[in-house]
């Protein structure tokens, strides 16, 4: 989906929708202090979740105005997105960040953080909740939905059956023992974080973790 930076021009001008989404970053005390990582991270995980899109970093969302980004804090702010995507999206996504220089209403080049992402070959959860975008807004999918979502995606031979909840099991069931040899000992999460990274557990619908197949198949003792 690489556009020129003349098309994205033109894009940005008519506004967001279903494949593209603005959004402003704010600066105070000397850091990058808004888009938080939970709310990036849900939209972009939106976007995975549904036919992939754009995310344009520092063009205000409501007048489309290219403000761009100060050059001291572009690090800081390509930072944020990946730490958004690596901790608090699961599983992680598949993205390109790219440095872009725009032309503002007043012909002057700034710049902005172009964030590409696909269409995902899986579905992602975020904040313990699972995002599509609907034109410009992004929204929770419904139970239904996410069912149709899973199965279509299954169909599609985008998922496995393994990452689909077992929902008459529990963490319990998984031996610590078994399951840590497949993180890094370095690891700080928590082991409900550690375990959603590792695919081996999912959350239903009332947002209670269980084991996936694939978790307990590498993690039961008792099959």
């Amino acid at each position: 989906m690489r556009t020129s930076t003349d098309e994205l021009q033109k894009r940005i001008r008519t506004g967001e929708n279903g494949r593209l989404g603005l959004k402003e970053v704010c600066i105070s005390g000397g850091k990058v202090t808004e888009p938080n990582q939970f709310h990036l991270a849900a939209e972009l995980a939106a976007f995975a979740n549904s036919q992939g899109g754009e995310l344009i970093l520092r063009v205000n969302d409501k007048n489309r105005e290219i403000t761009g980004m100060p050059c001291d804090y572009l690090d800081e702010a390509e930072e944020l997105v990946l730490q958004a995507c690596d901790k608090n999206i699961s599983p992680p996504i598949s993205m390109t960040i790219e440095r872009l220089m725009l032309l503002n209403d007043s012909d002057e080049e700034r710049p902005v953080i172009r964030v590409e992402v696909e269409r995902s070959f899986t579905v992602h959860q975020s904040t313990g909740k699972y995002w599509c975008r609907q034109g410009p807004s992004m929204r929770i999918i419904s139970t239904f939905q996410l069912s149709r979502l899973f199965f279509d995606r299954l169909r599609l031979h985008a998922i496995s059956i393994d990452q689909f909840p077992v929902m008459n099991a529990r963490i319990k069931d998984l031996d610590e023992k078994l399951w840590n040899r497949f993180q890094s000992h370095r690891c700080s999460d928590t082991p409900e974080q550690c375990l959603s990274k590792l695919g081996m557990i999912s959350k239903d619908e009332n947002e209670i973790w269980h084991p996936t197949l694939a978790g307990l198949l590498k993690a039961c003792k008792n099959l």
